[in-house]
């Protein structure tokens, strides 16, 4: 008799767990991931490395300074390399700046010649370009990565001057 009670009461506790799980989305509806970024190619190991992640196409994609980034990491450019940690699951894209004199202002770190285009004086890299470059403008829909599947990803830096 105790043993059909124990039964019950296990098949009970089953029946709401379940109940509970198909209500909240499932098991996995709310995991979260972190993600490692490398910063490859850089030309010297001085100053700071910016690393940025974006969620959505803001218009000053992929400059850092100037845009809304979703979330920005700074680290010495001797180890450059960040780790964005508790990332829902969905679509990011990833842009990466060498500021070789630490100036943390972006601004003083482009470079304005009449007739010509701001140019930016700093390293830079936008995941899934292996060039960046004004002919070559990273476009917030090519550059996407999708989170869980990617865990890792290496950035190249390129250099106009």
């Amino acid at each position: 008799m105790l043993y059909l009670h124990l039964i019950s009461q296990i098949t009970i506790f089953v029946v709401l767990t379940i109940i509970l799980v198909s209500i909240s989305g499932g098991l996995y509806a709310n995991e979260i991931h972190g993600m490692k970024v490398y910063a490859q190619g850089l030309r010297t190991s001085e100053g700071n490395v910016v690393f940025c992640l974006w969620r959505t196409d803001d218009e000053d994609f992929p400059i850092c300074a100037s845009g809304t980034a979703y979330r920005t990491i700074i680290s010495r450019a001797s180890m450059p390399e960040a780790t964005f940690r508790s990332l829902p699951p969905g679509n990011y894209a990833i842009s990466v700046m060498h500021d070789e004199k630490s100036k943390e202002d972006p601004e003083e770190n482009i470079v304005n010649k009449p007739s010509i285009i701001s140019l930016p004086n700093f390293g830079m890299g936008v995941s899934n370009y292996l060039d960046v470059s004004t002919a070559n403008r990273p476009d917030f829909a090519k550059a996407q990565i999708n989170i869980p599947n990617v865990k890792s990803i290496g950035v190249k830096i390129n250099y106009i001057f």
